[in-house]
């Protein structure tokens, strides 16, 4: 039985300028975690998942794949998260976050 888990999927802007290429992910819900999945396309077209449990980008990315197609690399992050999601931190507003 996967835990029901929801992923909101971000394209990030460049002066206002949407990333096709690129998809940022965090859960929603049962919690809203920090952004911890990336789903990009390479200048070849293959489309890659990358993810980091701690953060993106934290140390080195935990998984990382080749796909065919977006949909697939997101289906795979998806499985990922659905057993997974309960060790990605949290996320903090602003505000809350300590500075170190």
């Amino acid at each position: 039985m996967s835990d029901h888990v929801v992923i909101q999927w971000d394209q990030p802007k460049v002066s206002g300028v949407t990333l096709e290429a690129r998809w940022y992910g965090h859960v929603v819900d049962p919690v809203k975690t920090i952004q911890y999945a990336l789903v990009a396309q390479s200048i070849q077209g293959q489309w890659y998942a990358c993810v980091w449990p701690k953060g993106r980008l934290s140390d080195g990315p935990e998984f990382y794949a080749k796909y065919a197609s977006l949909w697939k690399a997101k289906a795979q992050l998806e499985r990922w998260t659905r057993c997974h999601w309960r060790t990605i931190p949290l996320w903090k507003h602003p505000q809350d976050r300590r500075a170190y």
